[in-house]
């Protein structure tokens, strides 16, 4: 991690620290790096809440899981994805910085297109 990484610096000073970026645990990679005119854009796909390797919260709002819960688990899924997104920084890189991203969305089956 470099130490002029402002948003890691943030995250810390709220309580969060990243976790390790999980390998795939499926067939997939866990993200992508598509070069585009305006830089590099990076696709991550499978991410769970997971921790230390196993799925820490398994179930549906409601029945299994209490707000609380999917509040968590909801969290650890976007702390998954921001190590994802620090992974594939370091390998275009070679350091962890989430500073060079511009814009984080998430893709949903909705093809709308929303500006950053």
């Amino acid at each position: 991690m470099s130490s002029h990484d402002a948003v890691l610096a943030r995250l810390r000073a709220a309580g969060l620290e990243l976790p390790p970026a999980m390998p795939a645990v499926a067939s997939y990679v866990p993200f992508v790096i598509t070069q585009i005119p305006a830089g590099a854009l990076v696709h991550v796909a499978g991410q769970g809440p997971f921790r230390d390797g196993r799925l820490d919260y398994v179930g549906r709002i409601g029945h299994d899981l209490d707000a609380e819960q999917a509040k968590a688990s909801a969290r650890l899924v976007t702390l998954n994805v921001l190590a994802q997104a620090a992974a594939a920084t370091a390998k275009r890189y070679g350091s962890p910085s989430l500073d060079r991203a511009r814009c984080l969305r998430r893709r949903s089956s909705k093809r709308r297109r929303r500006n950053c």
